[in-house]
């Protein structure tokens, strides 16, 4: 029978809560919701589904200026050599 390793079980629910509490609460350079972006979740998305039923972005409007963030600047250099096609080398 496999072992019961669910994150309840071993009390990190918690505890796993508090952590990314307090990583929202360290981030210096988190967008502002309504202000900095806003979201179109478009109805819903079920576990099952396959593929993305959504007509339209996720994003309906994100302030590209607050994108120069320290964070989010360095994500996106990150990008320029990202390929999504398995098997196939970054180039650097």
């Amino acid at each position: 029978m496999p072992q019961d390793i669910s994150v309840r079980r071993l009390g990190l629910e918690e505890s796993v809560s508090k952590a990314v509490q307090q990583l929202y609460d360290l981030d210096s350079n988190r967008l502002t919701p309504g202000e900095d972006y806003r979201i179109n979740v478009q109805g819903s998305k079920k576990p099952y589904w396959t593929e993305d039923k959504a007509e339209e972005p996720l994003f309906s409007y994100v302030n590209e200026r607050e994108l120069q963030r320290p964070t989010y600047h360095s994500f996106i250099s990150l990008l320029d050599n990202y390929s999504s096609e398995t098997g196939e080398a970054e180039v650097l």
